[in-house]
Parts: structure tokens; C-alpha cells; sequence
């Protein structure tokens, strides 16, 4: 069944409105028919099953079912990354998005591929997209939220206010999540910061740690950034309970 996220305005008691740019790939994409059943979300958690109300190039649909979304995580998990080049990084928002982070806190720091806010305007649109569509196919209850890109340092103290923060520091001498070895994250909130291609500075590893932020060696190999952001997301979701092997 096809999802797709509305903004809260589109919702009135037990009918939707969809958005002109849904309206299009519900009738030329998808090729969806008068009273095909979508699911339809508001951002909360919840998620209405619809049926499509189709009259020209304008689309309405009657909520029939109202439940709860099964597959959102109860963890939250904050994935800070430096930014870098654009394909790079648009993987890492959707595949990141598919594990389950909550949050995306885009950065600079003195090795990034991208230095400051002005480089990246009118990609916050694209990026914003790019969640969204991940959310929608991977059936997500809530979109993650895209933070605007930040100083590093100014990153790492938004984080530290949040919960636990983990940095991924190829040098640190820990091994893979050492701080939990043998229990389960029981934090609601945590966080994981990946450098860029570089790496961090040895002064920007320093205070990320004495902010507060646990240093975690992602195993013996040195991992490319993409690689670092997805592996070290699933490795802290799997400890919080929220990624595992389940057999029926």
C-alpha cells in the first residue's frame, strides 16, 4: 500500500486534501484509481487508512481506519555528519532515514568538504524530499527532522543537551560501542557524530570529548564516512533494542 506524509493542514475530520505535487504522482506516477486505498499521515505517529476521492486533477480522500504506526522507533537516535558532496550525503539522509534516525544535524568542521551555511542554500528543500520519500517507502509513523547546518562546535552543544553522544573517532583505542558491551541502551535519547573525509582535528576530537561525548571505535578498519554514519546507526539502534533478527 502506498504512504504518503500531508502536511497537518490536509487533514479536516475525516477528509483529505492532497497536495498538488501528491495529486500528480497519485494520477501520472502511480496511475491510482477512484477509490483505491492509500495510507495517509500526519507526522504524529498515527496513520489513516484512505480512500482516494479523485475528481479531475483533484484529489480528496475519506479516512475509513484510524491506528497507530508499529514500525517508529521508541528510541531516538540523532545522526550528526559533516557535510560533503551531494550524493554522499543524500545517501546517507536516506538510508538513515530507513534505520530509523530521528534526527539529521548537518555540520562543518575544519576537514569538511563544505565550509559554511551559504554553499548550501535552496538544498534544504531537496534534502527535506529526500526524507520524505524514505519515510514514506519504508512506512515511517514520523519524519525525521532535518536540522540546518551548523559550526561543529555549535552541533556538539545542541547534542550534549539531548542525551548520550557517541563520536566516532578512528584513533580512539576504544573498540566497537565498548561503553555498552553486555546491556542494552536504556537512554530515549541518543546520538551518534561522524567526521568527514578527514576526520576530525585532534582539537575538535578534544572537545567533543571533555562536552561530554563518548569516543567509539567502529571496529579495526577505517570506514569511509557514509560507511561510518550507517554502520555505527544500526550498531546503536541494535543496543537500544530497536534493530535485531527476529524469527517467526
Amino acid at each position: 500500500m502506498h504512504h504518503f506524509f500531508l502536511p497537518p493542514e490536509s487533514f479536516s475530520g475525516n477528509m483529505v486534501q492532497f497536495p498538488r505535487e501528491i495529486s500528480h504522482q497519485i494520477l501520472h506516477v502511480l496511475r491510482l484509481l477512484d477509490g483505491a486505498l492509500v495510507c495517509t499521515l500526519d507526522g504524529s505517529g498515527r496513520q489513516f487508512l484512505t480512500r482516494l476521492e479523485i475528481s479531475g486533477k483533484e484529489i480528496r480522500g475519506e479516512i475509513v481506519e484510524t491506528s497507530q504506526n508499529q514500525a517508529e522507533p521508541q528510541v531516538r537516535l540523532s545522526l550528526a555528519v559533516s557535510l560533503t558532496a551531494r550524493e554522499k550525503f543524500e545517501w546517507i539522509l536516506q538510508k538513515g532515514t530507513e534505520l530509523g534516525v530521528s534526527a539529521f544535524y548537518p555540520f562543518f568542521s575544519s576537514h569538511s568538504l563544505i565550509q559554511g551555511r551559504s554553499q548550501e542554500r535552496g538544498k534544504q528543500e531537496r534534502w527535506e524530499r529526500i526524507i520524505r520519500e524514505a519515510a514514506e517507502q519504508c512506512e515511517r509513523g514520523r519524519l525525521p527532522v532535518l536540522q540546518s547546518p551548523l559550526p561543529f562546535k555549535e552541533c556538539m552543544q545542541s547534542l550534549v543537551q539531548l542525551g548520550p553522544v557517541y563520536i566516532a573517532l578512528e584513533r580512539s583505542g576504544k573498540t566497537a560501542l565498548s561503553p555498552m558491551a553486555g546491556r542494552r541502551i536504556q537512554d530515549k535519547n541518543i546520538a551518534l557524530v561522524v567526521g568527514p573525509e578527514g576526520g576530525f582535528s585532534p582539537e575538535e576530537a578534544s572537545f567533543a570529548i571533555e562536552s561530554g561525548a563518548a569516543a567509539l571505535r567502529l571496529g579495526p578498519r577505517i570506514l569511509r564516512m557514509e560507511t561510518a554514519a550507517i554502520a555505527g546507526s544500526t550498531l546503536l539502534l541494535t543496543a537500544a533494542g530497536e534493530l535485531g533478527i527476529s524469527a517467526s
